[in-house]
């Protein structure tokens, strides 16, 4: 194969517009940036009900597999159909970007390698995506040997570099990446223009907190709520927003029973006025532009996007001791790190950052700083455009 000037890429993601995902979110806007600079780009994601097999979107070719459900049989649809796929189209692309590890695109790695092109996979979440056994014995035996078959391993944290390497994958062969802000978009915005997009968004409270994500067990919002309890008995004058899907395939199929749970606490503890729940929303930039603090209290993550963009509106963050925070917050110095499931420090530092203005604006500032200095996307682009580059190099 010749290797083209501007390489031709295949971005894989089971879960793609219009269904919500942080990698499939973070491959988006990755695709954006490397489109401006002369790469091409197309995707192959999962089909549920309704959906096309084939769109346009944000000028993407976006192919969708419809493999009729979740389970076993949907499952190997999937696997002969993303073949068939590729199989297809296999002159369209240099090589294929699969983000996150999962059952259903697991396969790509040895795919890539019977069509002759290089392969690489985003390692999106920690204790979680290189866990092969607690997928059961016979897939995890699969998952784990296909696994071997990427060209190269993208590591979002230290963290997955660690496991990376814990379970074989020669050093070689794993690029520690993080993910990049699009700070054209997520950016600070005077203090007469966050009162006009507050007026803009109804939110009247003169406090704002902020939580985007999945609203699901693994972000920790049930410990948030009880918190948050306690901050406004403190601060009465602010307001949690939660904001992210609730159910469904974007919120990984997760019982509704949990949000269902959050919606009893609000109302048990008398928080309809302090707490509302949003749902998942386009214009993430404006709440948090709006807002005076996010918070992020998850179980588990990989690098949280969401944590890096709330950085570049120069919020202060309180997030978890989880797989990439550790890596972008020093804690007191450009964010605040606590326990997962610690509750009396979560609102300690909820209730310190909504009492001092002058603490907030130095956390947010260093923040900000720290963003535009690490993971500017045009920097995380000109990373991967290497990646690519010596990939093919090496494949030609």
């Amino acid at each position: 194969m010749s290797v083209r000037t501007t390489p031709s890429v295949c971005m894989v993601s089971f879960l793609f517009f219009p269904h919500y995902s942080g990698a499939g979110a973070q491959a988006l806007t990755l695709s954006k940036k490397l489109v401006a600079h002369g790469t091409s780009v197309m995707f192959v994601t999962a089909g549920f009900d309704g959906d096309p097999e084939f769109e346009e979107y944000e000028g993407f070719r976006v192919f969708r597999i419809l493999c009729g459900g979740l389970g076993v049989v949907g499952l190997v649809k999937f696997w002969v159909r993303l073949f068939a796929l590729l199989l297809r189209h296999r002159r369209e692309f240099d090589l294929i970007h699969v983000h996150g590890v999962a059952a259903w695109q697991i396969l790509t790695g040895l795919y890539g390698r019977i069509l002759g092109r290089p392969t690489l996979i985003k390692v999106t979440m920690a204790e979680a995506d290189l866990d092969f056994k607690r997928r059961g014995r016979l897939l995890g035996k699969l998952e784990a040997a296909c696994f071997r078959h990427f060209s190269r391993y993208i590591a979002l944290s230290s963290k997955i570099t660690g496991e990376l390497r814990a379970v074989g994958v020669p050093p070689a062969r794993i690029v520690t990446l993080p993910n990049g802000v699009n700070t054209d978009r997520f950016h600070p915005v005077t203090p007469m223009e966050k009162e006009r997009i507050k007026h803009k968004l109804q939110l009247t409270k003169p406090k704002i907190v902020t939580f985007i994500g999945m609203v699901i067990r693994r972000k920790g919002i049930d410990v948030l709520i009880e918190a948050w309890e306690r901050v406004i008995r403190a601060c009465p004058d602010a307001c949690l927003l939660l904001i992210g899907p609730t159910a469904g395939i974007e919120a990984h199929c997760t019982d509704n029973t949990f949000i269902d749970s959050i919606r009893t606490s609000i109302q048990s503890l008398g928080l309809e006025d302090h707490a509302l729940i949003l749902g998942a929303r386009q214009d993430v930039e404006l709440y948090l532009q709006a807002s005076d603090v996010f918070v992020l209290p998850s179980q588990a993550e990989g690098l949280p996007n969401v944590l890096l963009e709330a950085m570049a509106c120069g919020l202060p963050c309180i997030t978890t001791r989880v797989s990439g925070t550790e890596d972008v917050i020093t804690d007191g110095g450009n964010g605040f790190l606590v326990d997962y499931g610690d509750r009396e420090s979560l609102q300690a530092r909820l209730i310190q950052l909504l009492r001092d203005d002058e603490l907030c604006g130095m956390i947010g500032a260093n923040a900000l700083q720290t963003v535009q200095s690490k993971y500017a996307l045009e920097m995380i682009a000109n990373s991967y455009a290497r990646v690519y580059e010596e990939l093919l190099d090496r494949h030609s």
